[in-house]
């Protein structure tokens, strides 16, 4: 890349990040790009919530690469689980995937699967979104961002998907649920948005932590893995909530 040409988009990233800083609710929140050495995949979940019984939750690490939302405070369980409670990031040999809903599993196995998957059937159409990166020996490494979202004329579901081989170090792709607040809120409309990811892992976390808006930010997740897919993740978490243990029986 022509050094000029990354100062611009340098620019353009940096002022997405402040106008991305702007939107009090994005709703969830995905970027998947390329730290500034080349050499790692990065990918971000952000969660904010309007409802304060829904702000009950928490991001978790589990095993392998997984993570999961989990409820705070199990004791104070409002909505929906099956809307709420969902794997967050899942990895499998030379695929990583991130999404906001249940149709993280089975987009892992399969992204051509995308086509059985529509928008939440809740009050506000939310709709699914997810991230992917795929570096199988056998084809060539890409990225897949993509949301389901209802149609502005009936019931059913537009599908936008970008596949793109390569970004550039220390850029991302954003995409988000929502445009912006509203009574319900407005679908993401957009083409995927071009953000910074400059710095460290932690150095990440904090940046995309504090664009968030202090009143709706939920929980945030960044995992950082190797564009070849030879070594292992690393994923960090910050969430608002501490998680309350349920009482043993």
């Amino acid at each position: 890349m022509l050094d000029h040409v990354r100062e611009q988009l340098l620019v353009q990233a940096q002022e997405n990040l402040i106008a991305a800083g702007q939107n009090r609710y994005p709703g969830r929140l995905l970027v998947i790009g390329v730290d500034e050495t080349g050499q790692r995949l990065i990918q971000i979940l952000g969660i904010t919530v309007r409802s304060a019984p829904n702000q009950n939750r928490v991001l978790t690490r589990g095993t392998d690469g997984r993570v999961f939302t989990e409820f705070a405070d199990p004791s104070q369980v409002t909505g929906n689980p099956e809307l709420l409670l969902y794997d967050a990031m899942l990895e499998r040999k030379d695929v990583y995937i991130v999404g906001n809903g249940k149709h993280t599993g089975p987009l892992l196995a399969d992204v051509g699967s995308i086509i059985d998957w529509t928008y939440e059937k809740d009050s506000s159409s939310t709709p699914r979104i997810f991230a992917a990166y795929q570096c199988q020996n056998d084809r060539e490494p890409h990225f897949v961002v993509g949301i389901l979202r209802k149609s502005l004329f009936d019931d059913s579901c537009d599908r936008d998907l970008l596949t793109c081989e390569s970004v550039g170090p220390g850029f991302g792709w954003l995409i988000s649920t929502y445009d912006k607040d509203g009574n319900p809120p407005p679908s993401f409309s957009r083409r995927p948005i071009l953000m910074p990811l400059r710095g460290t892992i932690d150095e990440i976390m904090t940046t995309y932590w504090y664009i968030l808006d202090p009143e709706y930010r939920v929980a945030l997740a960044v995992k950082s893995a190797p564009l070849d897919g030879n070594g292992p993740s690393n994923v960090c978490t910050m969430n608002k909530k501490r998680r309350v243990q349920a009482p043993q029986a």
